[in-house]
Order: C-alpha cells, then structure tokens, then sequence
C-alpha cells in the first residue's frame, strides 16, 4: 500500500519556496502545475465535501510568465460562516492560518518546509463570489492574452528588482494593473 504524498514530499527541488518577505521571480516551471495537482488532490482529501471547488491562481499558474515559486490555490466554499470547521483540519496538516486579509472574506493559510519559508499560499473565499471570480479572471485574462501578460511581466521584474526584500510594496506595486484589468471585463 503506497503512502499518500502530501505538497511538501514532492520532489520539486529548489523550483519551489521562497523566504518571507523576500521577492525572487523564476521563469515558469511545467512543475507547478503538478505540485498544484498534488494540492488540489491533498486538499480534497482532508477537506472533502466542506469545499465547492479548487483552482490554481496567480502566476505560477500562467504559462511561460515567471512568478515567484509560490503556489497560489483558491479554495471555494459556499459559507465562509464554516471556515472554522476546515481550520483545525488544515492547522493538523501543517497549513498556518495567517487570518482573514482585510474586510475581503479571503482566509489566508500558508504552507512550507520551514517557519520562514513558503510554498503554498491557499485562499479560501465564497465559491463564486466577487474574490473567487476576481482571482479567475485575472488569471484566465493573462493566460488568453499574451501581450497582457508580457506587460504583467515586464512590470514583475521591474517591481522584484526595486523591492527584492519587500513583499509588501512589490505586491502594492501590482494593484494599479490588477484593477485596471478586473475593472476593464
């Protein structure tokens, strides 16, 4: 009988996880895909029918667009009023709750091999919600248009260059452009 592989026994090497704080891009890897995959697979496991949906978001889910090696995963349930029952659940499977991302309604867990390093950052949300369809927009925009996403691009490095030890401003670096294109659907 073969043992379950959880995200953190794969074997992605070094084109996963990235220190708190810290900003480095690397080209797309066809392994975050899997890694993702994995997750998801993980993540249905342990949640079951608590959840509606799981998609991979953010860049590593943007073919040839490079990204920090984070794995983004938006989790969709119907009641975010149950968020306390898949709290303890993932806690045990050594997801970090990091809270409720301001008055937006996205629960934030992370995951990684040590304290300061990250490799999954899970984003739990209403299922088709303002936040859920944001985040799916956004990504399915970069991924049907690539000039857009070679702008996005070209803005990432500019913002990692500027920012490498400041997570914080290279994500506010990136709003203005995220809005433009939520706004402009």
């Amino acid at each position: 009988m073969s043992k379950a592989v959880t995200p953190d026994q794969d074997s992605v090497g070094a084109s996963i996880g990235l220190r708190r704080n810290s900003v480095k891009l690397l080209p797309h890897q066809v392994v975050w895909q899997d890694v993702f995959q994995t997750t998801k697979t993980h993540l249905q496991e342990i949640l079951g029918d608590r959840i509606v949906d799981i998609q991979h978001v953010g860049s590593t889910a943007v073919a040839n667009l490079s990204a920090k090696p984070i794995i983004d995963v938006l989790v969709g349930m119907e009641n975010l009023k149950q968020i306390q029952h898949i709290m303890p659940i993932l806690t045990a499977h050594d997801y970090e709750y990091r809270g409720e991302r301001s008055a937006t309604d996205d629960h934030l867990f992370v995951k990684g091999p040590q304290a300061d390093i990250r490799t999954h950052h899970i984003h739990i949300v209403t299922h088709q919600g303002t936040l859920w369809q944001d985040y799916v927009y956004f990504r399915d925009a970069l991924r049907a248009d690539l000039v857009l996403a070679q702008r996005y691009a070209q803005l990432k490095e500019e913002l990692a260059e500027q920012y490498r030890n400041d997570r914080g401003l290279y994500t506010a670096g990136k709003t203005v452009f995220i809005q433009e294109i939520l706004t402009g659907r």
